[in-house]
């Protein structure tokens, strides 16, 4: 979810042709200029052309005629970046935000957008990942997510003051100016909770807050998670040690707040905008937290990457767990491997199908989470710490290959190492999870190179009201069924 890339255009409709460009010389910083907005960027940011040049807006809806007012123009290429005046023709698909942060945090970018508009734009940066392949776009859904608000189980703030008042929330886009977000209707109700009462302990501390231009300060950020049960652990993340009495600080807060199972503290040092270090120590209570997905329960540290749309990842584990139970022609499926497994909770899903599968991630804290999980459970699951690029490669894993292999990468995608490993190995089913359809893109042409083909593409929102799509995609070998296989023959959508 990187806000810094702005690459390629999504849009609710087919995404306009490329146009060469005149001439970046006839905008410049603070001048206004009419558009007609054709599309939307991987941000969600609205896209539009004024002189040839491509202008990128937040705030507009496709279709809409708008008047912006540009910001800064790039010196590398022809785009430029604007703030929005007014709409001067409205679009059908835009509503008024529930929200009264919207469009400052930078949280819910699409909030003035109707829901269907979102799901549509999210199906069209979809579709060329199928096109690519030579499969009809027109078959490729989006399921849409159960709730639209209070789905998020997690939320992260950055600590400021204003005036005397001290304030957790988030940076304004495109600034380091920090607004409060108390009341957002994102987060689940035991996460603004659980911030309101931290703010109301952390008043009367003299904290030093982290500031990371000058790189002085103790107090960095704060995370706060919460689980089914309304449970939560929070995460302290300092950058020094604190002049003033934390622990003290945080009894008042674990007395203040009885859902609390634990308060960690997580001291990191770097420079940069990274959050976590990865390593945390319990303060109070434990240093993990139980959340369970469907039928499944997994341990989450602080820093512990996890959907954040609890219900909604539900149902995607059952559709992956359900792709890779599928037979293999007439082969039935018995061992699968999860590649990137983090905290185990799809790899525990498809055990609960009955199948024998292995995790692989190079976390050890999520590899022993995980590992604990399974055991609770009596699953047939297993997890080895190991870096999953190379599992392939290197003969990582001393056994057969599987039946089934699912990759579920970061933002980056795989490394070809590791197609060229799943490819020369003509394992049956490869099952992709995605959260960035241009590397999702990328890699199942290099696996359609080795003889797979698409048979399953599916979209999950598992973030309303922002551009962000998970994807599922199933590749089969062509070697490794008959024409039992739907799509088998005909291909996706036939």
């Amino acid at each position: 979810m990187d806000t810094e890339m702005r690459k390629e255009p999504m849009t609710s409709r087919a995404a306009p042709p490329g146009r060469p460009s005149r001439s970046r010389s006839l905008l410049r910083a603070g001048d206004s200029h009419s558009m007609l907005v054709e599309a939307y960027d991987q941000d969600g940011l609205a896209v539009g052309q004024v002189h040839g040049v491509e202008v990128h807006v937040p705030g507009a809806v496709a279709s809409e005629e708008v008047t912006v007012r540009i910001d800064h123009v790039s010196r590398h290429k022809p785009v430029v970046w604007a703030t929005l005046v007014s709409v001067e023709r409205p679009a059908a698909a835009r509503v008024a935000p529930r929200c009264p942060m919207a469009g400052r945090c930078g949280g819910c970018p699409w909030m003035h957008i109707e829901y269907e508009e979102q799901l549509a734009a999210k199906r069209a940066r979809i579709e060329p990942v199928a096109a690519g392949l030579g499969q009809a776009a027109s078959a490729v859904v989006v399921d849409a997510s159960p709730s639209l608000f209070r789905y998020r189980n997690r939320g992260k703030y950055v600590p400021a003051r204003r005036g005397r008042k001290l304030i957790l929330g988030a940076y304004e886009p495109r600034s380091h100016r920090v607004i409060e977000t108390l009341g957002c209707l994102a987060v689940e109700p035991a996460v603004d909770q659980t911030v309101r009462a931290l703010v109301d302990v952390l008043s009367g501390v003299p904290i030093r807050l982290y500031n990371e231009q000058t790189r002085k300060g103790d107090l960095r950020y704060v995370g706060i998670r919460a689980n089914h049960r309304g449970q939560v652990l929070a995460t302290m993340v300092l950058a020094e040690e604190p002049s003033w009495d934390l622990k003290e600080a945080v009894d008042r807060f674990s007395g203040a707040c009885p859902e609390l199972v634990g308060v960690t503290v997580d001291v990191n040092r770097t420079e940069g905008n990274v959050i976590f270090s990865g390593a945390a120590s319990a303060l109070v209570g434990q240093a993990w937290i139980e959340e369970r997905f469907g039928s499944v329960a997994v341990r989450l540290s602080g820093h512990g990457f996890a959907q954040v749309n609890r219900e909604q990842a539900t149902r995607l584990y059952e559709h992956v767990a359900d792709r890779a139970a599928r037979p293999l022609g007439t082969r039935q499926v018995e061992r699968v491997w999860e590649l990137f497994s983090g905290p185990g909770a799809l790899s525990m899903t498809m055990a609960h199908r009955g199948l024998s599968v292995l995790g692989i991630e190079r976390d050890a804290q999520s590899v022993q989470s995980a590992r604990r999980a399974a055991e609770a459970q009596g699953l047939s699951c297993r997890f080895i710490e190991a870096d999953a690029n190379q599992a392939l490669v290197k003969g990582i894993v001393d056994e057969p290959a599987p039946d089934v292999v699912v990759l579920n990468p970061p933002r980056s995608g795989c490394r070809p190492e590791l197609l060229l490993g799943i490819g020369r190995a003509r394992i049956g089913r490869v099952i992709y999870v995605s959260c960035n359809p241009t590397t999702l893109a990328r890699d199942l042409i290099v696996l359609a190179d080795f003889g797979y083909f698409l048979t399953d593409l599916q979209g999950f929102d598992l973030m309303p009201h922002t551009p962000h799509v998970e994807t599922v995609a199933v590749m089969s070998h062509r070697s490794a069924f008959r024409r039992s296989e739907p799509g088998a023959s005909r291909g996706l959508g036939a």
